[in-house]
């Protein structure tokens, strides 16, 4: 969802680049996993990031949507479409 929103393909997502056109989706689709219940391993790894960046990325992205309610709006819609298997929703702090 968050690729199609920004006209970008799954896999420049989960890719190595960091161009701005591709960190506002993918820092949208973090949030969304983020509050959809999954751990920031879980992120992590369906990101094909460490934690850390991921946790990092999360962070910018809530300061993001806090201030802009487009971006705020496409995280909701995400998190409303995620669909999180049982075993993956433990969220850890």
């Amino acid at each position: 969802m968050a690729a199609k929103a920004h006209c970008a393909r799954v896999a420049e997502l989960l890719g190595p680049r960091r161009y701005a056109e591709l960190m506002r989706p993918r820092r949208a689709a973090i949030v969304a996993l983020r509050r959809s219940g999954l751990s920031w391993y879980s992120i992590a790894r369906r990101m094909q990031r460490d934690h850390v960046s991921v946790i990092r990325q999360a962070r910018r992205g809530e300061a993001i949507a806090a201030r802009d309610a487009e971006f705020a709006a496409l995280v909701d819609r995400m998190v409303a479409a995620v669909v999180v298997p049982a075993a993956e929703t433990q969220i850890e702090s």
